[in-house]
Parts: structure tokens; sequence; C-alpha cells
């Protein structure tokens, strides 16, 4: 777990990244303690300075999914979004209001976001 508290830390909200709106730390951490597959693909790509950008985006994108998705699959973070979006909006009454915020990022805004992360990481690592 220690390789990838880095990186929980990073994706979740750092010094240098934004925060996922309502998935703070210990979320991150938790999923990362929970599934050994997901930590060590993540350990993989993001202590790897030849890491492409895809590989970055891929497994980024892969971590935010499993963070909101509670099990269920979908096959890109937009489709999550669009699922999240529908079962809200079937929850609020007519006259509610719904927070754009509490949804994940788009597959744009997460590739940027995974980047940011990948490139905290990587700067934390070898100064290490």
């Amino acid at each position: 777990m220690k390789d990838a508290v880095l990186f929980a830390h990073a994706m979740t909200g750092g010094d240098k990244t934004c925060a996922l709106y309502g998935k703070g730390k210990k979320k991150g951490y938790g999923l990362l303690q929970k599934d050994p597959h997901l930590r060590s693909a993540i350990v993989n790509i993001f202590t790897c300075p030849s890491s492409s950008h895809e590989e970055v985006s891929n497994i980024g994108e892969k971590f935010v999914r499993e963070l909101y998705a509670r099990g269920e699959s979908f096959e890109s973070v937009d489709d999550l979004r669009w699922h999240l979006y529908n079962r809200s909006i079937a929850r609020q009454p007519v006259s509610g209001s719904f927070e754009l915020a509490t949804l994940p990022p788009t597959k744009a805004a997460l590739h940027q976001h995974s980047l940011r992360t990948y490139l905290q990481v990587c700067e934390c690592t070898f100064l290490l």
C-alpha cells in the first residue's frame, strides 16, 4: 500500500491537483486497499517515468470509475456520468435542484487530472 499512497493523495486532491467532490482521501485509500490488482496497475504506471499519456489516462479513469460506481461496471467515465445524472434526476422532485459537482469529471477533464497526478507522483518519487 505504501507505493500507492502518493497516487491516492494526488488523485483525490493534493497540493497541485483538484479534489474529487465528495470523494475524499479515505475513500481513495479504501479502494486501493480493497483492490490489489488495481493498486498494482496504478503503481506500475504512475511510478514509471516512461508511461504513456494513454496508459496514465486509462488507469486514472479506471480508478475514478471504481471510486464512483460502487461495484457497477461502466465502459467509460462519461457513461458513468450519464447513469449517475439520470439516477440523481429521478430521485429529485420536479422543483429540486441538481448539483453538477456531484458527478465525476468528464473524460477530457479526467485525462488532464490524471496527467497532473502522474507529474506530481513522479516528482515526489524521483526526489526521494
